[in-house]
Order: structure tokens, then C-alpha cells, then sequence
């Protein structure tokens, strides 16, 4: 008698997996890279954080190796910049709100 009724709670729990499954739209996948971006190796754009909204912020490296903040809204604008006086400048992570963390480093 437990055998049966765990045979059954699978079978129920499977199905339930298999339709929740595919009810997920399928993923797509956009590959961009910021203006500025260095073409070399370790070079180039990294994507860090997203958030609901779809707005993306990372780092670009130049092609002379420095760091900058890149923000890609949703209509696929980039905006770069880096806060002044910095060396380098590094956005790890966007909110809901749009508001970014990260680090920078300066001269001193």
C-alpha cells in the first residue's frame, strides 16, 4: 500500500515538473560588445549583473588595458563612463532601481 502511493505522488510530481517546464518561454541569447572595447585578449566587454528591467551593467577594458562601467538598457543603449579621477572604475551589480555597485581606484 505505501509502495503504491508513492508510485503515484511521483507520477503526479513528474507531470507537474514536465508541464512547468514547458511553460518557460525559451531563452534567447544577445551578444554585444560597449563602444571602446579593447579586441584582445583580456580585452573587451564583461556583462556582471542584470535585473528585472534588463538593464545590464559590467566593464569594458580598452584596448590599453583600462577599466571603465558600462550601463546597455533595454532599447540597447550603452552608456561608458567612469568616476572622475579614477584609474578604474568597476560596476559588479544593478538593482531593480537601476542603482550600481562596484569600486574604483585612483592615483593615490
Amino acid at each position: 500500500m505505501k509502495f503504491r502511493t508513492f508510485t503515484v505522488i511521483c507520477a503526479m510530481t513528474l507531470a507537474m515538473m514536465s508541464l512547468s517546464v514547458q511553460s518557460f518561454a525559451k531563452p534567447t541569447i544577445t551578444t554585444f560588445n560597449a563602444p571602446g572595447a579593447g579586441a584582445n585578449n583580456q580585452q573587451g566587454t564583461a556583462a556582471l549583473s542584470m535585473n528585472e528591467a534588463g538593464t545590464i551593467t559590467g566593464v569594458i577594458i580598452d584596448s590599453h588595458g583600462l577599466v571603465h562601467c558600462f550601463v546597455r538598457n533595454p532599447d540597447d543603449t550603452i552608456i561608458k563612463f567612469d568616476v572622475p579621477g579614477a584609474v578604474v572604475t568597476v560596476c559588479y551589480s544593478i538593482n531593480d532601481k537601476g542603482e550600481i555597485t562596484g569600486f574604483y581606484t585612483d592615483q593615490s
